[in-house]
């Protein structure tokens, strides 16, 4: 179920990016989803829920980089 939910908080991410315009969202959403089909298809050939775990982990760490560095990058209005 982790993995899972990982790939579904990634493909919903990729509307975002048109939709405000933010091409953040499309590079995170894809990242996301991408790990967690991995930890689906890992977890599906034998591993189990350690797959499915470690793609969720993975998945929170990459979505944490992705923002944190998008934050750092960002133009500062004011």
């Amino acid at each position: 179920m982790p993995a899972l939910v990982a790939l579904g908080v990634g493909l919903h991410f990729v509307p975002f990016a048109a939709a405000f315009r933010a091409p953040v969202f499309r590079t995170l959403g894809w990242l996301l989803a991408g790990i967690g089909l991995i930890g689906l298809v890992v977890g599906w050939l034998g591993t189990g829920a350690t797959a499915a775990a470690a793609a969720a982990v993975t998945a929170g760490v990459v979505m944490l980089v992705v923002m944190g560095s998008g934050a750092l990058v960002a133009p500062r209005s004011g």
